[in-house]
């Protein structure tokens, strides 16, 4: 059973999406859906939702480092490439060349060895 909130008309309470009952003498019977706004026009109940969704997300991504895995894309140059990549640049080899050797884009070059 859910209790009758006494609401005063006018007040910011009556902004209520219903979905539930509003009877004369002022009072409402909120369904489980509805959505209340607050005295701004925000919904609160959206923004309590995402502010658990972001709370569950972060601690979810803690543990995942704390297990050693991380999240994102693998670079395009590994460790390896990179030294080859910057050697063949000291030797005089084109931007282009070393691209092609290493399979990866010209930008990505540039981007990591400048």
């Amino acid at each position: 059973m859910v209790a009758a909130v006494s609401v005063p008309p006018g007040d910011h309470l009556t902004r209520v999406r219903t979905n539930g009952c509003v009877q004369q003498d002022g009072s409402y019977y909120p369904h489980p859906a509805a959505l209340l706004y607050s005295a701004c026009g925000d919904r609160v109940v959206h923004i309590i939702e995402r502010s658990l969704i972001r709370e569950r997300t972060v601690a979810g991504l803690a543990v995942a480092r704390e297990r050693g895995r991380v999240g994102g894309r693998p670079t395009a140059l590994s460790p390896a490439k990179k030294r080859l990549a910057k050697k063949m640049r000291a030797e005089g080899t084109p931007m282009a060349e070393i691209a092609e050797v290493l399979e990866v884009a010209r930008s990505t070059l540039y981007r990591h060895i400048g």
